[in-house]
């Protein structure tokens, strides 16, 4: 016998879970741009000078990506927590694919080579970097995701549970 009406749950509308990835987005992007900052002092030639942008943007998408796969129909804490940590496991493999990405785009734009061969030789570069720069990065990113997952998990989480108010203005007389 198929659920009522009243027992099945509610379908929670696309831009509630929009919003909701998106201010794990945000905050992942503040992170990446401090630490692709950082990033920055320490990177010679190349792409120094850029990976604030590289990290922000890289912290972005895969932080709003896991948040709505993972955390946003169903916040909580533990969720927020995985969801957190393995942005900041794949943001730096994301970010070491766009400078690669950048960078040869620059390489064309100069007179460079255009071939599909270099860039997915380069692609493929790219993530084995990424995965290298974890042992770099990780010990920054990992535990900062997993803190920012830990605070908008349950933000969230008592947020969704909060009755809604009918109006946020008063009723008139």
């Amino acid at each position: 016998m198929p659920p009522t009406p009243q027992e099945r749950p509610r379908a929670i509308p696309g831009k509630i879970l929009a919003r909701r990835s998106l201010a794990m987005a945000a905050a992942s992007a503040a992170a990446g741009l401090v630490v692709g900052a950082l990033a920055d002092g320490v990177v010679l030639g190349g792409a120094a000078g850029r990976f604030w942008l590289y990290g922000a943007l890289a912290a972005f998408v895969v932080g709003y990506m896991l948040w709505h796969a993972v955390v946003a129909g169903r916040p909580g804490l533990w969720r927020g927590v995985a969801a957190g940590a393995a942005t900041g496991v794949f943001a730096p493999v994301v970010c070491a694919v766009l400078v690669i990405v950048g960078d040869h785009a620059l390489g064309v734009f100069h007179g460079g080579s255009i071939g599909p061969g270099s860039l997915l030789k380069n692609m493929l570069i790219a993530v084995g970097i990424g995965y290298f720069s974890l042992y770099y990065v990780g010990w920054a990113t990992i535990p900062t995701g997993a803190a920012i997952g830990l605070v908008l998990g349950g933000i969230q989480r008592y947020l969704s549970r909060k009755p809604p108010s009918r109006s946020p203005y008063p009723e008139k007389p």
